[in-house]
């Protein structure tokens, strides 16, 4: 198992850099190996005129394409950031102060 500084307390959250990098490039992979799946198929039913297959393959690949830039854009924002000084996390959700 590995284990990463990540740390979630009361009111405190300490990401990991190098656990966030590392998830980011396995993001990278998956969706890689997704797409070089999905075209084998895709290139399978083109073969054979399978309708059905083309249009189902050729979907599931266009997913797959829309992950591997999520994962690459997000991949490459973090390798910047080691050369900036200052890293904002955004969208992230607000607790609703208490009353």
């Amino acid at each position: 198992m590995n284990k990463t500084q990540n740390d979630l307390s009361a009111n405190t959250v300490k990401l990991d850099y190098q656990s966030l990098v590392r998830t980011a490039k396995i993001a990278v992979g998956r969706s890689m190996n997704g797409i070089e799946e999905y075209q084998g198929k895709l290139y399978d039913d083109l073969g054979k005129g399978y309708g059905v297959g083309i249009k189902l393959h050729s979907d599931w690949l266009a997913r797959e394409a829309e992950r591997l830039a999520l994962a690459c854009n997000t991949l490459a924002t973090l390798l910047g950031a080691e050369s900036r000084e200052n890293v904002t996390v955004i969208n992230l959700p607000k607790v609703p102060a208490e009353e």
